[in-house]
């Protein structure tokens, strides 16, 4: 069997930020960019599927040729790790893209009191330029027996649901393809290693994926919806400070993501919600925080889509079997 390469076309509906040599400045797509978002991505699907997918920042996989399945997770078998390669080159080609400047500080749409009294307004800070335009992802096998299809619809299954590259909790990286969409789900045939669910690290099986409608089309309008979601939980700090993440003391990553406004008003609203959080001042309550935020969604906007795995809240029905879930997700937003 020879190794296999394919190509698609993919175009920007919000700038894309993938860093760059510079820290904090974007001279071009950087693979690398790519290629971090595009891991996470499959950690969440093989931890939801039953698989083992490491934690890369804990670097706990290294090739080991005596140990069952080299000493990898399902994941660093794909992407690689120490002592192993990456299974697939991702090549960007065709770029036409330009540098698309944002509103620096962003500024949101409300006003709130400190603990000294006075008036404030949530501000964000970005100083350098995003890109946006249209470009190729070029996707080589590096071995004969690898199925590129699957990076394939890890790309569809992101630039419908989620974003591409890095700061996504600016708002970046919403696209969409412009090439040929594949019409079968590699995902229904992968091999995992049994593994028990992590119920404490982002899974397909705790994600839930929005999109909704807005009136207000400006780029402030997302950053007023992050100030809005943070205030649903201002009665207890710890749960905000998880949920929505801070950078006080001990930082916290934020766990919900939202794009810029695009197509006339569309914002995509995801996240993970873990069944089992180290909050420290209450018993957790995951289907709480759920129920709260889509509650929010459903009163200040129209929402179109609210998915989820095993949930009543979800718009299109319950699945209960992961599989047929992945698959409607994988068929695109309706």
């Amino acid at each position: 069997m020879q190794n296999m390469s394919t190509t698609y076309q993919i175009k920007t509906l919000t700038p894309i930020w993938t860093g760059g040599v510079e820290t904090g400045k974007m001279d071009r797509i950087h693979e690398t960019g790519i290629l971090g978002s595009l891991r996470w991505w499959f950690e969440v699907l093989v931890r939801g599927l039953g698989g083992y997918a490491c934690d890369p920042s804990n670097h706990s996989c290294n090739y080991d040729a005596e140990k069952p399945n080299n000493g990898l997770c399902d994941v660093c078998q794909v992407f690689g790790a120490t002592g192993w390669k990456r299974r697939f080159r991702l090549i960007i080609q065709d770029v036409q893209m330009h540098e698309k400047a944002v509103s620096h500080p962003m500024k949101a749409e409300r006003q709130y009191q400190d603990r000294r009294g006075n008036n404030r307004i949530p501000t964000w800070h970005f100083k350098n330029p995003a890109q946006a335009g249209q470009f190729s992802l070029q996707i080589q096998s590096l071995q004969p027996d690898f199925p590129i299809k699957l990076v394939q619809e890890l790309i569809q299954l992101v630039t419908d649901w989620a974003a591409l590259g890095a700061r996504s909790q600016m708002g970046f990286g919403i696209t969409e393809l412009t090439s040929e969409r594949l019409h079968a789900n590699p995902f229904a045939t992968l091999r995992l290693t049994d593994a028990d669910i992590a119920k404490n690290l982002p899974s397909l099986q705790n994600m839930f994926f929005a999109q909704i409608k807005t009136e207000n089309v400006k780029d402030e309008e997302t950053f007023n919806l992050k100030y809005d979601l943070r205030r649903l939980f201002a009665n207890d700090k710890e749960v905000r400070h998880f949920v929505m993440g801070t950078v006080q003391k001990e930082r916290n990553a934020a766990k919900i993501f939202m794009s810029r406004p695009y197509n006339d008003g569309l914002i995509r609203i995801w996240g993970w919600i873990p069944e089992q959080a180290n909050v420290w001042n209450q018993a957790w309550n995951r289907q709480t925080v759920l129920n709260q935020i889509k509650k929010h969604l459903s009163e200040h906007y129209s929402l179109n889509t609210w998915r989820e795995f095993n949930a009543l809240r979800d718009t299109e029905k319950q699945y209960t079997d992961i599989q047929p879930f992945l698959n409607s997700l994988w068929k695109g937003v309706k």
